[in-house]
């Protein structure tokens, strides 16, 4: 890992990893290419969707190739608004710009056909089942994350750091993805799962508050030419995951239980119209 930059040095510090450009570019250029493929915007994907895209790559470069990257090597505050770009901002805007349809164009024909449709039967079997499972997935890799020897493992070592990026991102991409899945009889439980996940963020936002001393040994002495303390600096943290991390979450759930109570308004409005239905007009 590199040596934490002081204030004046934060302008020219970006990034500039080979293995991470290229990732990024790649992304990029494989979303492009599938789009075009397709048959161009208003196919499999439309211009909004390609925009979420576009923004979730911008997220992307912020998060991890920008001076915040650098900042984050100082400031705990930093490396925590680096997490909740990656799975708040990055992770939902990719799956908002349908990624997954833009790369199917690119597939040999029979692969996308016997994949098309085991995703489909996937996609409509997401239940509390899989939903625990997203859930779990996620909470457990940040929480595992925050742990201090883990932390200071990512902090000292740039493979662990990279793979801290990636599993922040790609259990986020799984959470996300299997909450927009849910239809109306697992929507409820979707609602369910991001308000534990909300929870999560809080409790684990609340021990780093309450906490007397400092937890990571790396920014011990990297946030005094920033003028807070350590544990200042890890009070702010707190403060970034408790209130916008926190929200997002609750405000995912309560989008999760008003899909639930429409799909219920709906029902019963069929059942009023249709003989057919229970409870229906006879």
């Amino acid at each position: 890992m590199t040596t934490a930059p002081q204030p004046g040095e934060l302008a020219g510090a970006w990034t500039a990893d080979p293995g991470l450009l290229l990732a990024i570019t790649a992304t990029t250029v494989v979303y492009v290419l599938g789009v075009r493929r397709a048959g161009g915007l208003g196919t499999t994907v439309n211009g909004r969707q390609a925009i979420a895209f576009g923004a979730g790559i911008v997220a992307l470069v912020v998060a991890l190739v920008s001076p915040l990257e650098a900042l984050a090597e100082a400031l705990f505050a930093a490396h925590m608004v680096q997490h909740l770009l990656l799975t708040l901002v990055a992770a939902p805007l990719l799956l908002l710009g349908r990624i997954h349809h833009a790369v199917t164009p690119l597939l040999p024909l029979d692969l996308r056909r016997s994949w098309g449709r085991r995703l489909a039967r996937a996609a409509r079997r997401v239940g509390p089942g899989l939903l625990v499972l997203a859930v779990g997935v996620h909470v457990g890799t940040v929480v595992a994350w925050h742990v201090p020897a883990l932390y200071d493992l990512a902090a000292s070592s740039a493979p662990a750091h990279g793979l801290e990026h990636l599993t922040l991102l790609g259990s986020a991409v799984g959470f996300w993805a299997v909450m927009g899945a849910a239809r109306p009889r697992p929507v409820a439980a979707a609602g369910l799962a991001a308000f534990v996940t909300s929870l999560v963020f809080v409790g684990l936002a609340a021990l780093l508050t309450s906490a007397p001393t400092p937890w990571y040994g790396p920014h011990l002495t990297t946030t005094q030419p920033f003028g807070l303390t350590p544990l200042e600096d890890q009070q702010l943290a707190a403060a970034i995951m408790w209130v916008p991390g926190g929200m997002v979450y609750l405000g995912a759930a309560a989008a999760a239980i008003l899909r639930w109570i429409r799909a219920d308004e709906r029902a019963l409005r069929v059942g009023a119209h249709d003989p057919a239905v229970p409870g229906g007009p006879s």
